[in-house]
Parts: C-alpha cells; structure tokens; sequence
C-alpha cells in the first residue's frame, strides 16, 4: 500500500480573551482592582460592613439614581440629552411634599404618588413637545426647564 501524504499540523488559532480576561486585564482594570481593595480594607476595619443593613442603606441610595440613570441612557444613545432630570425629580418630590403637608393624615398616599409621577410624566411631555414638534435643540430646551422646574420646586 503507498504512502499516502499526511497534511502538516497548524497550530490552533488564537482564541479572544474570555470576558473574565477583558475585565481583569482591560483598560478599567485600576478601577476594579481599587474597588476590590476598598471592598478589603472596609470589610477589615469597618465592624458589619457585609450586614444586610450596609446592603439595605447601599440600594436605598442607588435605586434612585438607577431609575433616572436607564432612561437617560437611551435618551444619549439616541444622540439627545436631558439635563432636567433632577429638577424635574425635585419637582415631583416638592409636590408630594405640599400634598402631605396639607393632607392632614386623611390623604391617601397613593393618589399623592399617582399625582407625583403624573407631574413628571407632564414635565417630560412638556420637554418631548419643545424638542420634537416645536424643533428646539434639546441641550437648551432642557437648560430652560431646568431653570424652571426648579424654581417651581421653590415656590
């Protein structure tokens, strides 16, 4: 029987890195491995720093900014912005502020939520018209009512 010939080995391909590996050797890697250290030193010399409290005061401050932060996002990644996210935020918080000082302790929470959502959809609503049917460029358009959701809240 001939010999037949026997195709040369190649050496595999090179893989991409994991996504463990662009974490941990990425560009942002300083700032994972300065968390990761803050997270050490705090759980060393911090008494209860993994309790469920640390846990529970840590999302009561996050969650809010959660909220704002996921729309905006899709609002940048449509190549807008809004600066009035926090007045309208303080806004809305003035407004349940007003509706539970003069409540009395007869008024029901929840309308005065419902009341306070409805006041920031209608400050979004009176952004989303400004920009989209009126044509104004929505950095100043938002800059504008910046200044005035926030001067509501005052008042």
């Amino acid at each position: 029987m001939p010999d037949t010939p026997v195709a040369p080995r190649l050496p595999a391909p090179a893989r991409a890195p994991g996504w463990g590996r662009r974490i941990w050797l990425g560009r942002n890697a300083n700032m994972i491995y300065a968390v990761v250290l803050a997270v050490i030193i705090a759980s060393i010399f911090v008494p209860y720093f993994f309790s469920v409290t640390t846990v529970n005061f840590l999302l009561i401050d996050a969650v809010p900014i959660l909220l704002m932060a996921m729309p905006m996002a899709l609002i940048i990644i449509t190549g807008e912005i809004d600066l009035s996210v926090a007045s309208t935020a303080g806004l809305s918080a003035a407004v349940l502020g007003v509706l539970w000082e003069n409540a009395h302790a007869h008024g029901n929470i929840w309308v005065m939520f419902v009341v306070c959502v409805v006041v920031g959809a209608a400050c979004g609503a009176f952004n989303g018209f400004l920009i989209t049917f009126v044509g104004l460029p929505s950095l100043a358009v938002t800059i504008g009512t910046l200044a005035l959701f926030r001067g509501l809240a005052l008042v």
